[in-house]
């Protein structure tokens, strides 16, 4: 690809990362979550949380490697098409059950081989634990609003500028960033997932675990494909 492809593409790129956080933040409250808001439990909140933050230390202290695996098998296979599809199905089922909160570990590796995989393909190294952190940020920007997103997204590129501009070793706990990425996971799901648990209209949750993946996975897609047009512009100017 020669320079002036890969510079139309890096601003494409650039373009539609201002439309995805835009469109976050004119979202409004959904007409569910409006009826619901009086409903959901106080301490479903902190419930949802706390099951997301361990999930996240529970994956990458024992669940990386096998993640590593599927996603090195299933390089250039559907995966996007394949995971939602798995996701939709698990959620549902689990719904239908009146299973709301157990399935968090399931449903958080499977947001978590998406983004691997998306890191893998733009040739960048997820075990690396600066490379964590990014992703727990991530998952947060992908689902925050107004001008949070807009701050956490110029985060987002200076610690990514860190990583691949000067090699900087990452000193940081990763526990800030798995308890922010959980609360900005059970704060896009909170409702959905208080339907979940009850029986009657629990498939809506395999809606919800559907649609925060497809969002997740959109802008990891273009923050990764800029961030890896960016270095190859850098490497040859």
């Amino acid at each position: 690809m020669i320079r002036a492809e890969m510079v139309r593409e890096y601003k494409r790129l650039g373009h539609e990362e201002k439309v995805l956080l835009s469109k976050n933040g004119k979202k409004k409250p959904s007409i569910v979550r409006k009826k619901l808001e009086d409903k959901i439990p106080d301490k479903l909140e902190g419930t949802l949380n706390a099951a997301f933050a361990k999930a996240f230390e529970l994956v990458f202290n024992y669940g990386t490697a096998a993640i590593s695996k599927t996603v090195s098998e299933d390089k250039g296979k559907y995966a996007d098409t394949t995971e939602t599809a798995a996701t939709f199905m698990e959620g549902t089922v689990l719904g239908i059950m009146g299973v709301g909160v157990p399935d968090i570990p399931v449903y958080t590796a499977v947001v978590l081989r998406s983004i691997y995989q998306i890191a893998e393909d733009c040739g960048f190294d997820y075990e690396n634990k600066a490379e964590k952190a990014y992703i727990l940020m991530l998952i947060e920007c992908s689902l925050s609003k107004g001008e949070y997103a807009l701050k956490v997204n110029e985060e987002l590129d200076r610690l990514a500028s860190e990583i691949d501009d000067h090699d900087k070793p990452y000193y940081g706990l990763l526990t800030e960033y798995m308890n922010r990425a959980a609360k900005a996971l059970s704060d896009d799901m909170l409702y959905m997932k208080f339907i979940q648990s009850v029986p009657v209209v629990g498939a809506a949750g395999g809606v919800s675990n559907a649609v925060t993946l497809k969002k997740i996975r959109r802008f990891a897609e273009v923050k990764y494909k800029r961030r890896q047009f960016g270095n190859m512009l850098k490497q040859h100017p």
